[in-house]
């Protein structure tokens, strides 16, 4: 919801790649604004991306054609690559430890269950 609000308010379409999915939701489609960012979502985190074009950050194109498909492919490649490397996280089967008690849970679902049945809010993720 806030992403289709941001879209609104910057007048720029906001595309979000997800890494584990390689789905991409577009937030603003269709609404004719002239420009796209780029978003990843790692499972917990979204990041902006931006092309280089030189070594100077302040060089760094954050916005895109809509109808740029180089763009986009680059997006969804960045992503692919990510995915490769298992750079996500699925909240609902991730693996944690409670660091007060050394419960194992499986997904912030079971986290959520166990913070409220002890009191305990502090947890790790572990392989």
């Amino acid at each position: 919801m806030e992403l289709a609000i941001l879209a609104d308010y910057f007048e720029s379409e906001i595309a979000v790649v997800d890494v584990r999915t390689l789905n991409v939701h577009a937030y603003g489609q269709g609404k004719q604004f002239p420009r796209r960012a780029y978003l990843l979502y790692d499972g917990l985190h979204y990041d902006a991306l931006a092309m280089n074009s030189e070594d100077n950050e302040a060089t760094d194109k954050l916005t895109f054609s809509p109808s740029d498909t180089k763009a986009h492919a680059a997006a969804v490649m960045l992503a692919q690559l990510l995915q490769k490397d298992k750079k996500f996280t699925n909240v609902s089967q991730f693996s944690l430890k409670c660091d007060v008690c050394g419960s194992g849970l499986t997904g912030a679902k079971q986290a959520q269950e166990h913070a409220t049945a002890t009191g305990h809010t502090s947890f790790s993720e572990y392989q």
